[in-house]
């Protein structure tokens, strides 16, 4: 076994060697020694899963089990790992942050630019829907505002139907005096 695990060091070192820094790593590996294995390969990668591979058909149903000294072996084991630090590599090599970021910009345009002119015509600063809500109102951040925080702001009536969702958001008038925002599925 131990000439086993230093024979499989040295190739754990040639496959970091040749390993791209995005790509992934899949070691099939038995159950008697998938521990020690996943423990060499730590040295080396970042571990993602331990996956087991049940086989629900072998050799094993033909067997009697009580001729047999230990469980038969019914599973395999798969070590699937990646180079450390491989995550923000990936998403730097392959832009994937900037489209997610320019893919939000887009989705939620509608939305943002309804809160900012809401938030104009209102006559309301950040400082204020700060105080009011206890929440900070910043650039690309706007909390949808629940029914007590909206009574505190006491915004001006008003009506949303949004285009790409199915909700309709109504600023309701409450008998106290106070608005409340509702929200409701338009069907």
């Amino acid at each position: 076994m131990e000439s086993f695990l230093a024979w499989l060091d040295s190739v754990s070192a040639e496959l970091w060697r040749v390993l791209k820094p995005a790509g992934t790593l899949y070691l099939f590996c038995g159950p008697k020694l998938a521990a020690d294995t996943e423990l060499l390969l730590r040295s080396r990668f970042n571990v993602l899963n331990h996956i087991v591979w049940a086989k629900p058909s072998g050799p094993w149903n033909r067997t009697r089990k009580s001729e047999l000294r230990s469980y038969f072996r019914a599973t395999e084991r798969i070590i699937m790992c990646e180079h450390y630090g491989a995550e923000g590599f990936a998403k730097g090599s392959s832009g994937y942050y900037e489209k997610c970021k320019a893919l939000r910009q887009h989705v939620f345009a509608p939305l943002i630019n309804y809160f900012q002119e809401e938030k104009a015509r209102a006559g309301v600063t950040n400082k204020e829907i700060n105080q009011a809500t206890g929440l900070p109102l910043r650039s690309g951040s706007y909390p949808m505002p629940s029914n007590i925080k909206s009574c505190k702001l006491c915004l001006p009536e008003r009506h949303w139907s949004g285009t790409m969702t199915r909700w309709k958001l109504s600023l309701w008038h409450c008998s106290d005096n106070t608005k409340v925002w509702h929200k409701s599925l338009i069907t």
